[in-house]
């Protein structure tokens, strides 16, 4: 990653080398986001009672980990693949943005306590 004036070169979340701290808004089912190496993302979260994800639920960044804050917009789910008695289940997502079609990116500087999600998802 590198940012200069007038420019900046980052690493998406469909790259498969990121990864990123992430939870589901409506049940706070915790987990990770991954790249995937078709330019796709998944969600992969510890399978255990009470953490049913439902097609359309809405990630965000969890805020774990200090690089991302909390509650910035990461996808809705598109597909979920229940592995049964796997430790761990994975949800294909539909990201929140088109990663072709950005033209802009804000660079976030320090660390930031609050939590984004209200902002994000009402609009601001």
């Amino acid at each position: 990653m590198d940012v200069r004036p007038g420019s900046a070169i980052v690493q998406v979340l469909t790259d498969p080398a990121s990864t990123v701290g992430a939870h589901v808004v409506r049940t706070r089912t915790p987990g990770i986001v991954e790249g995937e190496p078709r330019g796709t993302i998944r969600f992969k979260y510890l399978a255990r009672d009470g953490a049913a994800l439902q097609v359309g639920d809405v990630l965000v960044t969890s805020g774990q980990g200090g690089l991302f804050p909390r509650g910035i917009p990461i996808g809705r789910v598109r597909a979920i693949d229940d592995r049964g008695a796997a430790l761990f289940n994975y949800a294909a997502l539909d990201p929140a943005v088109d990663f072709g079609r950005v033209d802009e990116v804000l660079v976030v500087t320090g660390r930031s306590p609050q939590d984004l999600t209200a902002y994000f998802l009402t609009g601001g």
